[in-house]
């Protein structure tokens, strides 16, 4: 049974002590604690002596949403302007895993745009986002010890995490072609997209009204099956490898954000190409950020539990 317990606000000292300081490759200059907003950031140890016994989650939250935001429910604003009730990114979800013995040692997870929803159709896979969360990622795995960690991921945040899993290159339409680094395919166990834009969005047409539904790094999703569809996504799709050891959608065919039946072209946007399986919800409730918030028990058994050869 889910039961209410809070988390802290932000990010460890000792994590954010890590990433505030140049000790492995400049985490500094990444900002992943996001001190401009409000619950920004969290993750790591309470104490030195805190182990981590479960492999850490990463968490990549969706366009327009925060880390772990407060929404409205204790009746204020957030500390930016245009804080919206629903964005309270993975909070709910933190509060199953840590109801089902997680720590904070054990869950990570930083803001990578603005968290202004009026910022949302604006943003796009950009090198921006998509080079802070692979180095947040690696920031983890190099704080934690772990092998392997597990990343859960949501709207955006799946075809971001995916590139940043994947690594390659890539064609920023303003910063201009770059390297994400190697594949880290291997040191991901679990990864969990949760309603994906995998091929696009039906609702971004026409394509060059706003960057978010871009031809070249948004969610244009073409004008018949396999023509048109963005750049981006073309290329991830195509890209060989895996973006971990398992990989799972968590989808609903009631999304008002993937549309009736979370179909482009008559086929699932959401699900992730070579994926193990999937979680299909059919009932009305499972709306967008109802999926985010309420899908902890489909995701707990994927994530694997004590690993003796985590450290």
């Amino acid at each position: 049974m889910f039961q209410t317990v809070d988390w802290p606000t932000t990010s460890t000292v000792s994590f954010r002590t890590m990433v505030d300081h140049d000790w492995y490759v400049g985490y500094s200059s990444y900002g992943f604690n996001r001190t401009d907003i409000k619950c920004g950031s969290f993750g790591g140890r309470e104490n030195s002596s805190q182990k981590i016994n479960k492999i850490p989650v990463i968490f990549i939250h969706d366009n327009e949403d925060v880390a772990y935001g407060r929404g409205t429910v204790d009746g204020k604003k957030s500390l930016i302007a245009g804080y919206q009730a629903w964005q309270t990114g993975f909070r709910q979800l933190a509060k199953y895993l840590i109801a089902n013995n997680y720590t904070s040692a054990e869950l990570y997870t930083t803001t990578y745009g603005s968290g202004r929803q009026l910022d949302g159709n604006n943003n796009y896979h950009s090198k921006e986002f998509l080079m802070r969360l692979r180095k947040f990622v690696e920031a983890v795995l190099a704080y934690t010890g772990s092998k392997q960690v597990n990343v859960i991921s949501h709207g955006m945040g799946v075809t971001l995490a995916r590139k940043v899993v994947k690594g390659g290159a890539c064609n920023d339409h303003q910063a201009g072609y770059y390297d994400v680094g190697p594949s880290i395919s291997k040191l991901v166990n679990a990864f969990i997209g949760i309603a994906g834009y995998n091929l696009g969005l039906a609702s971004c047409v026409p394509e060059f009204v706003f960057p978010v539904c871009s031809n070249r790094d948004g969610f244009f999703p073409g004008t018949i099956v396999g023509t048109g569809l963005s750049e981006y996504i073309t290329n991830l799709n195509s890209q060989g490898g895996t973006e971990g050891t398992n990989v799972w959608s968590i989808w609903s065919a009631d999304d008002e954000i993937t549309g009736p039946g979370s179909l482009v072209f008559n086929r699932v946007t959401c699900r992730i190409p070579g994926q193990n399986g999937e979680v299909k919800k059919s009932t009305l409730e499972w709306n967008h950020n109802y999926l985010r918030d309420n899908s902890g028990p489909d995701i707990l058994p994927l994530l694997g539990w004590f690993d003796p050869n985590i450290m």
